[in-house]
């Protein structure tokens, strides 16, 4: 999930706003997750989501709208949004509320837009006592057989069954549930190969609870889920254990 900081530019509101839920909305109203307590405030002044209205993911390269939902106004780089209407956000951009400029009377209110760097991380942890547990904690983060990858599968038993770039692992995206703790990305060419010591034909891929996730699809990991890098058999299979094919997911 995405976060946005909110810095108070007033010297009368010490408190910046951390918002890391989508739909967030600030106002007068009890109800509204930030609370400004001001006559001049509307009851919900305005709204920051990270979605479009019908749920779908924002446009490439935009991670913020602002919704002024205002009676005597909300202002983005001193224009006035207008009631109803909506605007991207950008680092670096300032939100007025009731005037555009920087008054530091208490009836006004500031804020300008950060971004701060997502703090995040996953642990793959292997299934199979002989293989490691991963560690993911930037993006993108490959695993397969190229050199190249963050972790490269070298085991003669499974090398058969993995992709030069078998998946990748990134940050929750915009549009994601808050279940989501990762998004992964099938890079594998999902063929058919022969299973070792004549065990017939297996399915190579990425599977997610032993459902194929699909070349080029991604694919939102919530907490326990099983990924399975070697074939469609889950995890409590002794052939993906044997092969080191398996990890369950945690925050």
């Amino acid at each position: 999930m995405p976060v946005l900081l909110l810095m108070s530019l007033n010297k009368s509101l010490n408190n910046d706003i951390m918002i890391d839920r989508d739909n967030f909305t600030i106002g007068r109203s009890c109800g509204c997750q930030f609370l400004l307590d001001n006559a001049f405030v509307s009851k919900i002044h305005f709204r920051i989501r990270f979605s479009m209205p019908d749920g779908s993911q924002l446009p490439d390269g935009q991670a913020f709208f602002i919704d002024d939902l205002s009676r005597n106004g909300t202002f983005l780089n001193n224009e006035k949004i207008g009631n109803e209407s909506a605007k991207p956000i950008k680092p670096g951009d300032i939100i007025h509320i009731l005037r555009a400029c920087e008054d530091t009377q208490d009836k006004y209110f500031s804020f300008k837009a950060k971004f701060p760097p997502l703090k995040w991380g996953l642990l793959l942890r292997s299934l199979n006592p002989e293989y490691n547990d991963i560690e993911v904690n930037d993006e993108p983060f490959d695993l397969g057989s190229a050199t190249h990858c963050d972790v490269k599968i070298s085991d003669d038993r499974i090398k058969g069954f993995i992709s030069a770039h078998h998946f990748r692992v990134s940050f929750p995206a915009a549009g994601c549930s808050e279940e989501c703790i990762a998004v992964l990305e099938d890079l594998s060419t999902n063929g058919t190969c022969r299973g070792l010591r004549a065990r017939g034909e297996w399915l190579a891929g990425t599977y997610v609870n032993g459902e194929l996730v699909g070349k080029k699809k991604r694919r939102e990991l919530v907490e326990g889920d099983v990924v399975s890098a070697v074939s469609r058999v889950t995890a409590a299979d002794a052939v993906s254990d044997r092969f080191g094919g398996a990890f369950r997911a945690y925050a």
